[in-house]
């Protein structure tokens, strides 16, 4: 009995402690913008991590609800060990390079048309802390790639994921964001259909944040040392 009182508890230890964490930076976030003692972008880096947090306990705690094993969610999320291999990593290096291409085509584009297609990520996170900006490197990816790619691809589809994933980017206000993230919720739910596999969807949204993360950091550096 302890051992089924066991399964039936996980469920709720994962919704109610992200839930609770949620909630609670909310509160913390909102108590401190009416008081003074935060400004809008210390609240608005709180609620971005909280939810990041939020997406990966409430899929798990789902997911634990019905009744699946840690290893069978951990192979369904495609996370699994089998699931990196040769062919995903390649897929990875591949969504990654088009990633590339695309950045370089909005730059080109922009040069030959004049018209400016702004970025607003430098002004959403650049007052971030090292710490927050390796979180969005590293961690948010996983969190984000869980919900959208391994939770929601094989639920609602790869149409309806990439469309929701690219509405979570709305925030950042510049349409180079929106359309990239719609693109690569796209591309993403794709490949992860046809390899079983987060590992591709995955690699490319670590490096694609990391070398952002550095960018950001180092033109402050820059700025100090000129």
């Amino acid at each position: 009995m302890r051992k089924g009182s066991g399964k039936s508890t996980a469920p709720k230890v994962f919704f109610y402690t992200g839930t609770f964490l949620f909630i609670l930076v909310a509160a913390i976030s909102v108590i401190g913008l009416l008081t003074g003692s935060i400004n809008s972008a210390t609240a608005s880096m709180a609620f971005t991590l909280a939810f990041s947090l939020t997406l990966s306990f409430l899929v798990i705690s789902y997911l634990l609800h019905k009744g699946k094993s840690l290893k069978r969610i951990v192979k369904e999320l495609g996370l699994s060990r089998k699931a990196l291999n040769r062919r995903t990593i390649g897929y990875g290096l591949l969504l990654f390079a088009i990633y590339v291409i695309i950045i370089f085509a909005i730059a080109t584009i922009s040069s030959i048309t004049g018209v400016q297609i702004n970025s607003n990520v430098q002004q959403t996170i650049g007052g971030y802390p090292i710490w927050a900006l390796v979180f969005l490197s590293i961690i948010a990816p996983l969190n984000e790639e869980i919900a959208f790619r391994g939770f929601l691809v094989p639920r609602i589809g790869v149409l309806f994921s990439g469309l929701l994933f690219a509405v979570l980017h709305f925030g950042y206000g510049s349409v180079s964001e929106i359309v990239i993230a719609l693109w690569f919720g796209l591309a993403g739910g794709y490949v992860f259909k046809r390899t079983k596999s987060l590992y591709p969807s995955l690699m490319t949204h670590i490096l694609v944040n990391s070398i952002t993360a550095i960018a950001i950091s180092a033109i402050p550096m820059l700025i100090m040392v000129h």
